[in-house]
């Protein structure tokens, strides 16, 4: 089981929580033609994604390189399979996190409302799976949650997979 951290834009947390609740977690930079796989479901060439991005967000090299390194940020849900532990930090509150559990592969849908946010990844919710893992939080809640609350500042990309074992170890802890 691999654990992510999974930061979300919280200007659009009722968003969030509409496609959270039919089990669906979304991640921006997913604007039309900005699919990490291609038709036949394999990761997109890293380059090829960055040519397709609005060529206003890459005229320089800097902005190029930026624009490579999201992309490999993003790459990070291909990785994700079923079973794999997702925490969102400041969610469904500032003062609270969540878990979910990824129950599916990622796949590129953009919704015709949105303009971004078409990558994503299917996870278990707390109201269809109270005995599950999926959870809310609240960052004082127990020892277990206020050092896992400290810990959360090192992990600040969009997507982070987590390798520190106090923080898997605190993971499996509250998730029991």
């Amino acid at each position: 089981m691999n654990y992510y951290i999974f930061r979300i834009d919280y200007s659009k947390r009722d968003y969030f929580k509409e496609n959270l609740e039919k089990g669906l977690l979304r991640q921006g930079w997913g604007m039309e033609n900005l699919s990490l796989v291609n038709e036949n479901g394999e990761a997109r060439n890293q380059e090829e994604w960055v040519n397709a991005c609005p060529e206003n967000w890459r005229t320089t090299e800097e902005a190029r390189k930026y624009l490579r390194n999201k992309n490999t940020n993003l790459k990070k849900m291909l990785e994700m399979k079923e079973g794999d532990i997702i925490l969102i930090p400041k969610f469904p509150e500032w003062n609270m996190f969540s878990l979910y559990k990824v129950t599916g592969k990622y796949y590129f849908n953009l919704e015709e409302t949105a303009v971004d946010y078409g990558h994503c990844i299917l996870v278990k919710i707390a109201t269809i799976y109270p005995d599950e893992v999926d959870k809310y939080f609240t960052y004082n809640g127990n020892i277990a949650t206020k050092i896992n609350h400290s810990k959360l500042r090192g992990y600040q990309t969009a997507i982070n997979s987590v390798y520190n074992r106090d923080v898997t170890s605190l993971l499996q802890t509250i998730s029991i």
